[in-house]
């Protein structure tokens, strides 16, 4: 019966893909045409039929075709916790002991040790796509009277988050906030969401603005080079891009943000992560690449071919037998 419970669900969600409008795109990150971008991966997480390429100019990875803007701001209103958490209400009963909100406390922990010689006395706050609020709720522990403020695309999360760290919390998307805000901030977080929006470089131009001198900036995302992800679960609709570390420093040198500090090894939580805390120079200078220069086209597509592969079920039923014997 799962079995088929599990087909049900994979057919639904490719249809649900297939129904959502697209467009093929230029690099986010070079801006390089569609010429330019090799065919890297043809499965993903939900079976929905994305398609991930790899830039042959600078060696960003990500979807193409893409759904448009519109269809995936609509996706992130109405259908983003349904595909990726048991609890689209984080009022629901068993949330506080899911493993999605245990695993967001642990994580604002871990972020937190990172980030705490950075936050002054009684900061301004922004965390961007804060979810449940585990973050604030963090530095509103250490920081009674810090100004925090979030934004978050799903309503009932916003609310929540807003009630459980007495912050201000708007449920809205990252590009809505930064239109209609008019405040500036000591600290801006935004973990796990800049491989989620279609401009990346541009949010960060614009999160840019809104800082405060001597604020920072915590970025938080996977690391497509990393050891501790394998499987086709990296690749699904929310992750449009995926950054290695150099590609997120070549990002940065595309804005009006200096590296300040790079955590490009395991993370304690998120162990497939990468972070950086990086700060604004209007004046900045050219950004040197870690690990030793660019990452090598031929062997970023084989790292990532080889970690993507589906499991071989035989293979993994067999272990099972042979480790219970």
């Amino acid at each position: 019966m799962k079995i088929f419970v599990r087909l049900f669900k994979k057919i639904k969600a490719r249809i649900f893909y297939a129904r959502m409008e697209k467009a093929v795109i230029p690099c986010p990150l070079c801006k390089s045409p569609d010429s330019e971008h090799v065919q890297l991966i043809k499965h993903d997480r939900y079976s929905m039929g994305l398609s991930t390429v790899i830039c042959r100019n600078c060696n960003m990875i990500f979807t193409n075709p893409r759904p448009t803007e519109e269809a995936l701001k609509a996706f992130y209103q109405n259908n983003y916790r349904d595909y990726y958490f048991s609890y689209p209400d984080p009022k629901s009963d068993g949330f506080k002991d899911s493993f999605i909100h245990l695993n967001a406390q642990r994580r604002a922990k871990d972020i937190y040790k990172r980030i705490s010689k950075y936050v002054r006395e009684n900061p301004t706050v922004l965390d961007v796509g804060c979810g449940e609020g585990a973050l604030l709720e963090q530095i509103r522990g250490a920081y009674p009277d810090a100004h925090l403020v979030g934004c978050e695309p799903s309503e009932k999360y916003a609310v929540y988050a807003a009630e459980t760290s007495c912050a201000e919390v708007y449920a809205i998307d990252v590009d809505g906030f930064l239109e209609k805000n008019d405040k500036t901030f000591d600290l801006i977080s935004i973990s796990h969401v800049l491989e989620h929006v279609t401009d990346p470089i541009g949010i960060l131009k614009k999160l840019s603005d809104v800082l405060n001198p001597d604020g920072v900036i915590y970025i938080e995302v996977p690391n497509i080079l990393s050891s501790s992800w394998h499987g086709p679960g990296m690749f699904h609709i929310a992750h449009i891009t995926h950054f290695s570390p150099n590609t997120l420093i070549n990002a940065l040198e595309r804005t009006k943000l200096d590296l300040v500090e790079g955590f490009f090894g395991e993370h304690d939580v998120e162990k497939y992560a990468m972070s950086v805390v990086v700060k604004s120079n209007h004046n900045s200078k050219k950004l040197i690449s870690v690990q030793g220069g660019n990452d090598n086209f031929q062997k970023v597509c084989d790292f990532v071919k080889i970690r993507a592969k589906k499991p071989n079920i035989i293979k993994r039923v067999a272990n099972l037998v042979f480790k219970k014997n």
